[in-house]
Parts: structure tokens; C-alpha cells; sequence
């Protein structure tokens, strides 16, 4: 399932309870109410850069209502100065049904020293990044059943969440972890294991994509 919703953009819904579940309100919520874009595409001009949240590089969504998350890295060579990526958008405008283009080139200067380095470094997307990459290694090695590096990452977790000091994503963790504790003490059993696989796949699709 996780697998489809990464395919299609979409999110991916954990239900514990079916008599607690509230479809119609959640369709609603999940809905897109106003379709800004369609068929959007998103190349980067390189097959290097590691595409967190979605299938690609290039990245393909099917609609956008505003705004779409894509959570990546690139390696910068030492010394490199100049043009470090092509990043091309091409989408279906729905106001008149044509296919247009943006182009976004990302440029890379040299720092001249330290603390213009540091001063060029967004310290909250980059604890929001980390958190949302050690969400995704959670559930990697969960769904690979290695429940002792699965702890190992959930402690590193909590304190990634802490870092980003987004209470949302604080509350979120404890959730997951206090499920993880309790997987543990029933030994790790497959049906256990299986309610957090699909929490773990839950919010991993909802947080990385803003839901």
C-alpha cells in the first residue's frame, strides 16, 4: 500500500478502529478542493539527486491544490562553484488546459569564509529533513523485520523531533514510539509488528508530504 501511495503522491491512512473511522470527513480533509495544476512533472537534470518523499528523480504528481513538498539531497563537489542543478516543471495549467514549462536553475557560490558558510545554512529545514529521513529508515527497517535497528532509530528519532521543535512532529513520535514499546514487550510478534508497519507507513507518507 505504501508503495502505491508513493507512487501516486498519495497519503496513506493507518485504520486501528473501523466503528471510531470518520470516511466521509477524511476523504474531505484528503481531498483537493481546487486543482491548481495537473500531470506535473518535476526534473532536476540529474539522475544524482535522492528524491525522499516521492518515486524519481524526475518526480511525477497528478494534481496540486497550492503547494508540493519534494524532500531531496544532492552532493556538492568540494570547491564547486556555479550551476548545480536544472530543475524543470512542466505542468497542465487548469485555467486553460495548456501545458507550460518553469525553469528553476539552482546556483552554488563559494563561501568566503565560516561564518558566511553558516549563515547560508537553514538549520530548520535541515532538522525537518533529518527528522523525515530517519522516519523513513523507521519504516524501512520495520518492514525488513530488524526490530533491534528499529529501536536504534526510533531513539534517534525523538531526539530529531525535538530538534525541529514542531510540536506536531514531537506528538506524532511519542505515538509511534509508545506503539514500538509496545510491540516490543509482546515479543515482536507479526501481528504486532504488522499494526506499526502500517502506522509507520502512515505517517511517513503524511508527514513528508504536509498532511
Amino acid at each position: 500500500m505504501k508503495a502505491l501511495a508513493d507512487a501516486s503522491g498519495g497519503m496513506l491512512h493507518n485504520i486501528t478502529d473501523a466503528q471510531k473511522l470518520k470516511l466521509p470527513s477524511m476523504m474531505q480533509e484528503s481531498a483537493v478542493n481546487e486543482v491548481g495544476a495537473r500531470n506535473i512533472s518535476v526534473d532536476f537534470g540529474t539522475p544524482d539527486v535522492k528524491i525522499l518523499n516521492y518515486k524519481g528523480p524526475p518526480v511525477t504528481i497528478n494534481a496540486v491544490e497550492t503547494v508540493a513538498k519534494i524532500w531531496g539531497r544532492v552532493q556538492i563537489p568540494a570547491g564547486f562553484n556555479g550551476r548545480l542543478l536544472n530543475i524543470q516543471i512542466t505542468y497542465s495549467d487548469t485555467i486553460d488546459d495548456k501545458k507550460k514549462t518553469i525553469n528553476a536553475p539552482i546556483e552554488v557560490r563559494l563561501a568566503k569564509n565560516d561564518e558566511q558558510f553558516a549563515e547560508g545554512i537553514n538549520n530548520n529545514l535541515v532538522s525537518e529533513f533529518t527528522y523525515y529521513q530517519g522516519l523513513e529508515e523507521y519504516y524501512q527497517h520495520l518492514a525488513a523485520g530488524q526490530l533491534k535497528e528499529a529501536t536504534k532509530t526510533m531513539n534517534q528519532l525523538s531526539a530529531n523531533a525535538e530538534q525541529t521543535r514542531r510540536t506536531d512532529l514531537i506528538e506524532a513520535t511519542k505515538r509511534l514510539s509508545d506503539q514500538h514499546e509496545a510491540t516490543l514487550r509482546l515479543g515482536g510478534s507479526t501481528e504486532s509488528t504488522n499494526r506499526l508497519l502500517k502506522e509507520a507507513a502512515s505517517e511517513t507518507t503524511k508527514r513528508t508530504r504536509g498532511k
